[in-house]
C-alpha cells in the first residue's frame, strides 16, 4: 500500500473518532441541561399568597407561557398624601349683555367706563351697572370705580362663552407614590399609620431593596386638568356634572402625611424562556409601570437566586 494512502486512511480515522466524540459530548450537555429544566425550581412563597400563587399559574398555564411563581411576600413602602381644597363652579352661557361688555373690555382702548358703555348700548345704566357688578363677583372683571378692566378668568369666559358661578369646595387627597411615579388622586383618607402594626407586622420594606426617594412625585407639578380628569374618569366621589360643573381651582391646604401602602411582589420563571420577570400587584392589579422597572433591575430576580442557592433553599416561607 502506498504511505500516502495510509497517511489518508488514518487521517480520516481520527476526524471520525474526533467527531463521534464530540457528538457525545453534545448529547451528554444537552441531557444535563435538560435535565436541569426539568429539575423543579425551589419556591419561597408566602403562605398568605398561596391562593393568589395558584391563580397566577393557572392563568398561566391557560396562556401557554409556561410561567412558574418561584417568589412571592408582602412588601410595603410610604408614601405622602396631601389634602387638597378643589373649587367647583357650575358654568352658564353668557347672556348677551355679559358678552358685549367682556368684548368691550378685551377690544376698547383706553377700556370704557360703565357711563360710556351705557351710552353706546343706548341702555339704562342701571341695568349696565348691574350685569358689571355680577361680572365682578364672578371673578371676570376688576372692581375698579373708573374702567372696566378684563380678568384672565373674564378672557377665558369669553372666549368659552359661559361663567362660573355658585362655587363650592370638597376636600379630596392627593398621593404622591414613588413605586408608581406619579401622583394619585382619592376622595377618602388614607391610614395615616406608620408605624409596624398588627396589620403590617408580617409585611417586607420594599425600601430596603430599591431607593424609591427619588422617585417621590414633586406636588407642585400638578395641573387642574388633572383633577378635572381624574374627578370624571377615575371614579372619584365628587359629584361633577358633565356640561354644568367645572374645578375652576385648587389648592393644598395640609401638610403632607406618611402612609404606607402594601403590595404583592412575585418573580415568575418562565419555562420555555428560562428567565425570569417581576411582578407587581396591589391586591389583584397589576401594576404595570413598577413590575417593568422592577424587572429591568433584577433586584427580586437576584434576591430569589440567592435564596435558592443558600442552603436551606427548601424551605418555602421564608
Amino acid at each position: 500500500m502506498n504511505p500516502k494512502d495510509t497517511e489518508s486512511t488514518e487521517g480520516k480515522r481520527k476526524t471520525k473518532r474526533k467527531s463521534v466524540k464530540k457528538e457525545s459530548q453534545d448529547l451528554s450537555q444537552e441531557s444535563s441541561q435538560t435535565s436541569q429544566e426539568k429539575k423543579p425550581q425551589p419556591k419561597f412563597i408566602d403562605s398568605s399568597l398561596s391562593s393568589l400563587v395558584k391563580q397566577i399559574e393557572k392563568q398561566s398555564s391557560k396562556q401557554k407561557s409556561k410561567s412558574s411563581v418561584v417568589f412571592a411576600r408582602n412588601y410595603c413602602y410610604e408614601v405622602q398624601q396631601i389634602p387638597i381644597k378643589i373649587t367647583i363652579s357650575e358654568t352658564r352661557k353668557l347672556n348677551i349683555l355679559e358678552e358685549f361688555i367682556l368684548r368691550a373690555a378685551i377690544e376698547f382702548t383706553p377700556p370704557p367706563t360703565t357711563e360710556e358703555l351705557a351710552k353706546v348700548l343706548g341702555l339704562d345704566i342701571i341695568f349696565v351697572r348691574s350685569a358689571i357688578e355680577r361680572l365682578v363677583k364672578l371673578n371676570c372683571l376688576e372692581a375698579s370705580p373708573l374702567k372696566i378692566n378684563i380678568t384672565p378668568q373674564g378672557e377665558k369666559c369669553y372666549q368659552q362663552g359661559h361663567v362660573f358661578s355658585s362655587p363650592i369646595t370638597k376636600l379630596i387627597y392627593a398621593i404622591a407614590d414613588p413605586l408608581q411615579a406619579e401622583i394619585e388622586l382619592k376622595s377618602d383618607i388614607l391610614n395615616s399609620e406608620t408605624k409596624v402594626n398588627s396589620e403590617t407586622k408580617d409585611l417586607h420594606s420594599l425600601e430596603e431593596l430599591v431607593n424609591l426617594e427619588t422617585r417621590i412625585p414633586d406636588i407642585n407639578q400638578l395641573q387642574i386638568e388633572q383633577i378635572q380628569e381624574a374627578v370624571r374618569d377615575l371614579g372619584l366621589e365628587v359629584e361633577l356634572l358633565e356640561d354644568e360643573q367645572a374645578i375652576t381651582d385648587f389648592k393644598v391646604v395640609g401638610k403632607p402625611q406618611t402612609c404606607l401602602q402594601s403590595v404583592f411582589v412575585f418573580v415568575l420563571f418562565d419555562k420555555l424562556k428560562g428567565n425570569y420577570t417581576t411582578q407587581v400587584r396591589r391586591k389583584r392589579q397589576i401594576l404595570e409601570l413598577p413590575s417593568t422597572w422592577l424587572t429591568e433591575l433584577e433586584i427580586l430576580q437576584k434576591l430569589y437566586l440567592e435564596l435558592r442557592d443558600e442552603p436551606s433553599s427548601s424551605v418555602k416561607n421564608p
